[in-house]
Order: structure tokens, then sequence, then C-alpha cells
């Protein structure tokens, strides 16, 4: 699937993704790489329901945690926030998810948080010193 992917046969990774889950319900990365398929094609619905169902597999799978926070930002950004804490936690040294969580505090009015998160993320990846903040409703 991954490779599928890869080449841009999203159709076929897909197909993939749903016959690793037919094989095995709870597997993490089929759900979490169909939640990614649907996010990308604008279905946030999809991608929630698969970002969910590969959380009740692994809840501390940061990718999927990441994802869904980024879903989450414009109808809960506090939600959101606590997805990218968690995403963290699961993964200390995911700087994108320190970024989001920087951006989203920032927002929020927590500028101390913010600051420290972004620093943290800018640490891990100073490539990402450029990133804009996402635009909040």
């Amino acid at each position: 699937g991954l490779d599928e992917l890869a080449s841009g046969d999203t159709a076929g990774a897909k197909v993939t993704f749903e016959n690793v889950i037919g094989i095995d319900p709870d597997n993490v990365y089929g759900h979490y790489n169909l939640g990614v398929i649907a996010q990308d094609s604008g279905q946030e619905k999809a991608a929630l329901k698969e970002y969910d169902a590969a959380l009740a597999a692994d809840d501390d799978f940061a990718p999927a945690l990441y994802n869904k926070g980024i879903l989450t930002e414009s109808s809960d950004l506090e939600a959101a926030v606590d997805l990218y804490q968690k995403a963290v936690e699961a993964d200390p040294k995911m700087a994108a998810a320190f970024m989001r969580l920087g951006f989203a505090l920032l927002h929020l009015g927590r500028t101390d948080e913010g600051e420290e998160a972004l620093g943290k993320g800018l640490a891990l990846d100073p490539s990402m010193k450029n990133v804009e903040a996402p635009a909040y409703d």
C-alpha cells in the first residue's frame, strides 16, 4: 500500500489497505493510511473515522493523533491542542506536532506555552522556521 501511495496509485493503495483491514480489523497502519487517503481527498468524516479506528488499536499512535488534531482545529481548537499534546508525548521528536501545538496555544492566548512548543519544534527541525501559522476561524 505504501509503495502504491508513493507511486501515486491512491485507488490501488486504498484497496490494499482495505484488504489489510479485512484480514486484521485492528491494524493501526491500515486505518491510519485509509485516514490519510480520505483526508487528502477532502473526506474529513471518513478520515476522522479511520484515525479513531487507528487510535482504538493504539491510543499513542502519534501520526493519527497529529492528523486528527489538524482536522479538529477548525471546530474545536482546545481539543486539537489536547491531541497535539498527546502526539508529542507519544513521539517527543515530532517537530510538526510541536509547531501546530505552539501555533494553537499562541492563538488561544497561552503565549508562554506556545512559544515553548514552537521552540521545541524548531530545535527538532530548524527548517520549520518559515512555517506559517494556520488560519484559525
